[in-house]
Parts: C-alpha cells; structure tokens; sequence
C-alpha cells in the first residue's frame, strides 16, 4: 500500500535500503538535459580546434573524388569510389565524436556513478505493445 502512494505524499525519506535496491533495478536519478548541455559546451569549445582538420579532410576528399571519377559504372566500382571519397571525410569527423562519446559518458558516470542493472537490459514488451498505448490514449483519465 505505501508503494502506491505517489511521491508528493509521502513525507518521510527513503530508507538506505530501498535507495540501494532502486539503484540495483537501475532506478538513478540522471539528467539527460545537464548531460547534453556539457556535451555541447564542450564540443563548442574543441570546434575551432578540430575544424580546420575537418575542412581540410572535406576539401581533400573533394579533389580525390572529382579527380578519380570512374568511367564504368558497375556497383564494385561505384563501392571502391564512394569508399574512398569519404574514408578522409569520416577520418576526420572520429575525433569529435569521440569527443562527445567521452564527455557525455564521463557527465553520465559524474551523476550517478557506475550502475550496471541487468534488470534494465531485460525487454519489456509491455512499453511496446501498442494495445497498452491506446488504452492510455482513449481512457477516461
């Protein structure tokens, strides 16, 4: 009966024990707004450091793929000329990804900490099931 009381009602604080089963299910309070705010900082930040890369790579793969124009058209050749134009582009681009999988990962571990829950891994095709949405579309409430 307690757990169906909604948080604006209970008046007491979680006990030590509930707040340590709430993280094994997984249940941490995060926010996904601050981390991708911290991620956007700091990609500001790096942009005029790895833009120039970026436009160089842009502009070589430019030039390497109008000077190599293939003149039979076949999807082996169409693969190996496509690979190659954007190979430098997509070289280019890692870092900043890279940038922003570090940042977003080191603000998420800064939150909460390290939380592995296999109980989140585990599908839940109830979220899923479109019968369930509907139901919550047309009721009363």
């Amino acid at each position: 009966m307690a757990d169906e009381a909604s948080a604006q009602e209970k008046t007491e604080e979680a006990t030590a024990r509930r707040k340590t089963q709430a993280r094994k299910k997984g249940t941490v309070a995060r926010s996904a707004d601050l981390t991708n705010a911290i991620v956007m900082v700091v990609l500001l930040a790096l942009l005029p450091a790895i833009f120039a890369g970026i436009g160089n790579a842009f502009l070589q793969s430019m030039r390497a793929s109008l000077s190599s124009l293939p003149t039979n058209v076949d999807s082996s050749t169409l693969a190996r000329y496509a690979a190659s134009a954007l190979t430098p582009a997509v070289i280019a681009v890692i870092p900043l990804i890279g940038a922003a999988l570090i940042v977003g990962l080191g603000a998420n571990f800064a939150q909460v900490g390290f939380v592995l829950s296999p109980e989140v891994l585990n599908p839940n095709f109830d979220k899923i099931n479109p019968l369930n949405g509907f139901k919550r579309l047309l009721s009363r409430n």
